[in-house]
């Protein structure tokens, strides 16, 4: 299963091998259903009755989410059915479960759709390369033992959708004024890391777990850049974990 970003209809294909069967085997017919919720509609495009032992067949299964402008649709699953009945005999199945996906068109607008799925419990990543002074703060903590939102090893960070604590978190952290020698210098906005917008944003995690860095204010501006870009494009909602690349 492949989810789209820019579309919250998509599909999948599978494959039925032929079957070696013995005795009453032969014969057995097979029928595949697959259900999801959400929002979500799955259609099962497939030989109805295929016997398995004839050969084998391919199917595919279609998907069509319905999401209004600025909506996040539940989380949901694929319940897939293989159904096996020979005429005289009891019929039986086996069943198994997809990955949890969810769509939303969140970022979108009335005018614009950005509908997209994603699964939200695989944790993502947004670069701060390049972003000189954003990316040795976070580095240099790193060095020092702060491990979360690090890919190599360390907890994920979770995003936060909620900007009257995301505005008690940067004030948790981040001194009124930079002090005179980074105002000297021209770095006079204050970036804090774990992000303000992350639920460990502000004083959730131990000191030796956070730091600020002071920036000058367009190296700031271009980080929410990215991260703005990156929400979008991922599909991340709150509570979605995810890593940053430093």
């Amino acid at each position: 299963m492949t989810l789209k970003a820019n579309s919250a209809n998509w599909s999948e294909k599978f494959h039925v091998s032929k079957a070696r069967t013995t005795r009453a085997g032969s014969g057995v017919a097979v029928n595949i259903t697959a259900a999801s919720a959400g929002g979500t509609k799955a259609t099962v495009h497939f030989p109805k009755g295929h016997i398995l032992s004839s050969g084998a067949a391919d199917g595919t299964v279609g998907y069509a989410t319905s999401i209004a402008p600025k909506k996040i649709n539940p989380k949901a699953k694929t319940a897939y059915a293989y159904t096996f009945t020979k005429p005289g005999y009891s019929p039986g199945s086996v069943t198994y479960n997809s990955a949890v996906y969810r769509c939303d068109n969140y970022y979108g607008s009335s005018k614009a759709s950005r509908a997209g799925c994603a699964v939200p419990d695989v944790p993502t990543g947004v670069s701060m390369v390049g972003l000189a002074r954003i990316d040795e703060g976070i580095r240099k903590l790193r060095a020092n033992g702060g491990h979360y939102g690090d890919p190599n090893g360390g907890k994920p960070l979770h995003w936060m959708i909620n900007k009257k604590q995301e505005d008690a978190n940067r004030k948790a952290v981040c001194p009124s004024s930079a002090p005179p020698d980074m105002k000297r210098a021209g770095r006079t906005s204050c970036d804090e890391y774990p992000f303000a917008s992350s639920h460990e944003g502000g004083t959730h995690l131990p000191a030796k777990q956070r730091e600020i860095t002071w920036v000058k204010v367009q190296e700031n501006k271009s980080q929410g850049g990215r991260i703005t870009a990156w929400r979008g494009q991922m599909h991340v909602m709150d509570g979605d974990p995810f890593y940053v690349i430093a």
